[in-house]
């Protein structure tokens, strides 16, 4: 892969809606400054692009993160480290062709914002082409702001109160995504507790940035401990369907590992079932796992006692009592001889989707996906499917049976897809720890109508 004179390559690419990607950076100058790099479908360098290929961010600005909006142009942003120690957020737009786009911000290309507040986080791009920029006030208040801007730049004073959405004061982090199925805004406010606990609000906006009075705001207390992320830690099989699923982050100021809709598991330590607020079953103890539903009921998850290995998801009301109108008297009840399972709900159907793995004796991992409806029926609409991730030693690419494409090793993860082609995971060979996905026919060659020549590269 060429590079620009004078710039070196960074991991993360951004795939753009023409099949074209960019690549982050850095100018190897004094100025270290971060950089966007154009590369075309097939992985040339695009040198109209930008200056000679690529454009810039600030001097001493962070990894540049790129969002493509509806017009095509870009929002890149960054964080910059000034020389007195303090941080500020850089907030820009350009055009298609990698130029800044004067006509933002009143000629700087830069995005403004309201007064009073400061722009933090990543955009989002709305259903209606517009797009979120998280914020907070500058009252020292610890107050979030979530401020919706045109295609152009332009602050949408349409949306919400003059353009704005404003929280709770006191919250340290905050979390927003669109609802794929409703097009609501749903806003997560999250701050910390003297007892150490986290007290989340959830309150949800129509597309235009108005309060839903038909969907009450929901408040959870999470309390921090070991979160059990199932089978996302198995290595080397770690390509799991399906884990991320549509609503798509603002931003989250702090890190912290809750991030939903991947599943929240708050565990607490205390009686044998390991949550010590919760009843177990007769017969089961609970591992510890926790997600509250949309309907605000909890699924927590567990395992026979007897020693048969048998998983149970249970469903508790608001007030920690099993729902017994859930499944079977609260429970759905997996098959013997699983060793971890996962489950989530979807966000679109509200339909719970469980997967259960079990270890084969020829090393290999097998999976079955079941689909339930929200009071924890068997789904008749979606058959349960199967399939095996299979482990097989041999070959630089830890695969004997697939070729890996230059520069690229595979480490051995490998799942069936339903049109019955295969998807490996492997890493560059180079050391820039670039992952890829590979897609495989069924006889063992590289599917090149799939991705960029057989490849998703990250």
């Amino acid at each position: 892969m060429n590079l620009p004179i004078g710039i070196s390559a960074g991991s993360d690419t951004t795939l753009l809606n023409d099949g074209s990607f960019l690549l982050a950076g850095n100018t190897t100058d004094s100025n270290n400054a971060p950089v966007l790099i154009h590369y075309n479908m097939d992985g040339s360098l695009d040198s109209s692009f930008g200056t000679g290929g690529y454009l810039s961010g600030p001097a001493g600005g962070s990894q540049l993160s790129a969002t493509q909006l509806s017009n095509g142009e870009f929002l890149v942003s960054s964080q910059v480290s000034n020389k007195d120690g303090s941080t500020s957020e850089y907030f820009a737009e350009f055009t298609g062709s990698g130029q800044s786009d004067t006509t933002v911000g009143g000629g700087a290309g830069q995005l403004i914002a309201p007064s009073g507040t400061n722009l933090n986080g990543v955009p989002q791009v709305l259903n209606d082409g517009s797009f979120l920029v998280s914020a907070n006030m500058t009252d020292g208040r610890n107050t979030p702001v979530l401020v919706n801007y045109n295609a152009d730049g332009s602050i949408n004073s349409s949306f919400g109160n003059n353009g704005i959405i404003i929280g709770t004061p006191g919250t340290d982090y905050q979390y927003t995504y669109q609802d794929s199925n409703s097009g609501e805004i749903v806003f997560k406010q999250f701050a910390n507790q003297a007892d150490g606990s986290i007290a989340e609000v959830d309150n949800f906006y129509t597309a235009t940035g108005q309060l839903d009075e038909s969907n009450p705001s929901v408040t959870t207390t999470i309390i921090p401990g070991t979160f059990d992320l199932g089978p996302i830690a198995i290595d080397p099989i770690i390509i799991i369907d399906p884990i991320v699923i549509d609503p798509i982050p603002v931003d989250i100021v702090d890190p912290f590992p809750i991030v939903d809709p991947v599943p929240e598991f708050p565990v607490t330590e205390g009686g044998n079932d390991g949550n010590s607020s919760l009843t177990t079953p007769d017969g089961y103890s609970l591992d510890g796992g926790v997600q509250v539903l949309i309907d605000g009921t909890s699924l927590a998850s567990g395992f026979s006692s007897d020693g048969s290995k048998t998983p149970v998801l249970v469903n508790y009301n608001a007030d920690g009592s099993i729902n017994t109108s859930f499944g079977i008297n609260g429970t759905i009840i997996g098959t013997p001889g699983t060793d971890f399972q996962y489950a989530y709900e979807d966000s679109n159907s509200g339909r719970i989707v469980s997967t259960q793995y079990a270890y084969q004796a020829d090393g290999s991992l097998s999976a079955v996906v079941t689909y339930y409806t929200t009071s924890g029926q068997l789904d008749p609409s979606q058959s349960p499917f199967a399939y095996t991730f299979n482990q097989i030693e041999g070959g630089n690419d830890g695969n004997s049976s697939l070729t890996a494409p230059d520069g690229y090793s595979l480490d051995g993860g490998v799942r069936v897809l339903m049109d019955g082609t295969s998807l490996a995971l492997g890493f560059s060979s180079d050391g820039s720890k670039t992952p890829v996905l590979v897609n495989y026919n069924a006889d063992g060659s590289i599917n090149t109508s799939f991705g960029i020549n057989g490849t998703i590269i990250g």
